[in-house]
């Protein structure tokens, strides 16, 4: 919740325009989120507006908690399993 907060403190700050509505938010030319939690860590780094906002110390904590995560999950043998240990074990 916080990154949204600071990201639309950003925007309002910054007079940003959001994007356009998109029936086709695949497409090659839409904007694109990271398609998994490596690509979204190394995203973090690169974000100035978050590591300020979140601050440099809480931002590398993070990292290396969710990095601990990411490597845990490429060392399983049953991706689907693991997923399932490690978001859904209290359901």
């Amino acid at each position: 919740m916080a990154s949204q907060i600071l990201a639309g403190l950003d925007g309002i700050e910054n007079a940003l325009t959001a994007p356009f509505a998109t029936e086709a938010p695949y497409a090659e030319s839409a904007v694109r989120l990271p398609l998994t939690l490596g690509d979204a860590l190394a995203r973090l780094s690169e974000d100035p507006v978050l590591s300020a906002g979140l601050g440099a110390d809480f931002v590398r904590y993070y990292q290396r908690i969710k990095q601990s995560e990411q490597s845990r999950f490429n060392d399983a043998e049953d991706k689907v399993e693991f997923q399932r240990r490690e978001y859904f074990n209290r359901i």
